[in-house]
């Protein structure tokens, strides 16, 4: 989507993985591709 210029925006809280070691790594590729990362709490202003 944000290849298509959306404004993307990916809730932390709401992303798990089998790895969850890898879970910073993956918001880091998320934050790469242009995507917003934040937490549940950031989001309900």
């Amino acid at each position: 989507m944000a290849k298509a210029s959306y404004k993307v925006h990916v809730v932390s809280d709401c992303i798990t993985s089998y790895k969850l070691d890898k879970i910073d790594e993956m918001f880091a590729y998320y934050a790469q591709k242009c995507c917003e990362v934040k937490s549940l709490a950031e989001t309900s202003d």
